[in-house]
């Protein structure tokens, strides 16, 4: 997690499963964000860095902002 000059967070995600990442990740995000206090309320965006294949319906929900393979970070 990290605050952007523009002041909006970034939640990065990382995930590495031997199956594909499904919708299930976004649910596991969402109850990580409501943990996290917030008391400028600045805007949170999430992250998906995963060396995992990722579905078809999860890339179609639009929840992460973008969604990075493990080549688009070290390639």
């Amino acid at each position: 997690m990290f605050i952007r000059a523009d002041r909006v967070i970034t939640l990065c995600e990382a995930k590495y499963r031997s199956g594909k990442i499904g919708r299930g990740v976004v649910k596991e995000v969402e109850a990580k964000v409501a943990t996290y206090a917030n008391p400028s309320r600045m805007p949170i965006e999430p992250v998906l860095i995963s060396a995992s294949e990722i579905t078809r319906d999860l890339r179609d929900e639009r929840y992460f902002s973008d969604i990075l393979t493990l080549e688009d970070v070290f390639g």
